[in-house]
């Protein structure tokens, strides 16, 4: 399916996803974590959740793995200009975020 939040759009046909006019360079796991924070836009995504679907195939990952590959979701949608944030809500998970313009 198609995720489309704020300046986002994630295809999951294509596997592409971009900002504006814009297409994002990401790796399989950066697309597929994006991909999944996209269609529970505002919502809290549980970490669970996210080990779940980004690592299915690899076992489970670290926290800090997943921070690591969230620090760049972060840096490549800022760099695209995009006005999202992924917000790491303690304990719980992550949560896209369409920031006010």
């Amino acid at each position: 399916g198609d995720a489309a939040v704020g300046d986002l759009a994630v295809n999951e046909v294509t596997r592409i996803a971009t900002v504006g006019t814009v297409a994002l360079t990401l790796s399989r796991k950066e697309f597929d974590l994006l991909a999944l924070l996209a269609q529970h836009a505002g919502q809290v995504v549980a970490h669970d959740r996210i080990h779940d679907h980004g690592w299915s195939y690899e076992g489970t990952p670290s926290s800090d793995l997943v921070d690591v590959y969230m620090s760049r979701l972060r840096r490549k949608l800022a760099v695209a200009g995009s006005l999202l944030r992924i917000v790491n809500v303690r304990g719980v998970g992550y949560r896209l975020d369409v920031g006010d313009a």
